[in-house]
C-alpha cells in the first residue's frame, strides 16, 4: 500500500546529530489514497466531495471567479497550467498534518519561489516535537525548546535558548522540494496513468479533481481564476493538506546570528 501524501512528504533526516523534520511540497499528483470508507458526500458517480469547507486559498480573489477553461482539457493540459500558476505565483502556504502510528506529522510552511519558512511538527527522541525552520540561499535554520530538549536535553536548551542553529542543505534530504519551483515541477510528474474525476465544490469555489492511477492520490485543482493546486486529503478528511494564500507578500531572509552546525 502506497504512503499518503503527507507521510512521503515529511521526511526524518539525521544532520549534525539532529533529527530534522522536513515537510515539503508536493510532487506529481501524489496525496491521498483513495479509499472504500467515506465520510463526505457522494456526488452521484462513485466520487466524493470534502464535506469540510475551507476559506478559498486564492489570496484576494473574488468569490464569483470566472472560469478558467480547464475542466474541459485532458488532465496533461490542467497539469501543466498549474504548475505554470505555481511557479508564477510569487507564494504559498501549506498546512496539513498526519497521524502515523500515534505519532503527530505537521506542516505549516510558507514557499517561495527562493525557499521556505515555518513550523514542522514530528517524532523525535520518542517525543512529538515542534520547530521552526527556514531554508534559504541553500542552508536550513532551526530552532525550538522542544528540539533543543530532545536534541542535548536541558544542557541543550540553556546554551542555544531562542538562537538559530545553521546546517547546510546540500545533499539533505528533502531540501530540494522547499520551494514554488520544485512544486511546480513534481506536478509534471505523475507517478502513473492521471485520470480526471467529477468536479466537485471547495470552499465554495469549483475545483478540478485529478488522481494518479499510480498511488490512487488525488489533487484539487482551481476551475475558476488561477489554477491553483488547493487541497489533497486522504478519504474521510482524516489527514489533510491544504494549499493557500497565494501571492501573499512574503519576506525570506537568513536569521541573523546563528549558530554553525
Amino acid at each position: 500500500m502506497s504512503r499518503s501524501f503527507v507521510a512521503r512528504r515529511v521526511q526524518y533526516v539525521q544532520y549534525a546529530g539532529l533529527a530534522l523534520i522536513l515537510a515539503v511540497s508536493s510532487t506529481g499528483v501524489a496525496g491521498c489514497k483513495a479509499g472504500k470508507k467515506q465520510n463526505n458526500k457522494s456526488n452521484g458517480s462513485g466520487t466524493t466531495q470534502p464535506t469540510t469547507q475551507p476559506t478559498s486559498p486564492q489570496n484576494g480573489a473574488p468569490a464569483a471567479a470566472a472560469d478558467n477553461g480547464l475542466a474541459g482539457k485532458p488532465p496533461k493540459v490542467i497539469l501543466a497550467q498549474a504548475a505554470q500558476a505555481v511557479r508564477a505565483a510569487g507564494s504559498m502556504r501549506m498546512k496539513g498534518s498526519k497521524k502515523d502510528g500515534g505519532e503527530l506529522l505537521a506542516v505549516d510552511m510558507t514557499l517561495t519561489a527562493k525557499g521556505a519558512k515555518g513550523k514542522l511538527r514530528g517524532p523525535m527522541g520518542g517525543k512529538n516535537v515542534t520547530m521552526e525552520m527556514v531554508f534559504v540561499g541553500g542552508k536550513v535554520y532551526v530552532r525550538g525548546q522542544q528540539l533543543w530538549m530532545a536534541a542535548g536535553g536541558k544542557a541543550m536548551v540553556r546554551k542555544m535558548g531562542n538562537k538559530w542553529k545553521v546546517l547546510n542543505a546540500k545533499g539533505m534530504p528533502g531540501s530540494d522540494f522547499l520551494s514554488l519551483g520544485a512544486m511546480a515541477k513534481g506536478l509534471l510528474k505523475p507517478k502513473g496513468k492521471v485520470v480526471k474525476l467529477k468536479p466537485a465544490m471547495l470552499g465554495g469555489q469549483k475545483v478540478i479533481r485529478l488522481m494518479d492511477g499510480g498511488d490512487h492520490s488525488v489533487m484539487y485543482i482551481a476551475a475558476t481564476g488561477k489554477p491553483y493546486p488547493l487541497r489533497m486529503a486522504e478519504s474521510g478528511g482524516k489527514n489533510v493538506v491544504n494549499y493557500a494564500q497565494y501571492g501573499a507578500p512574503v519576506t525570506l531572509t537568513p536569521p541573523p546570528n546563528a549558530v554553525k552546525g
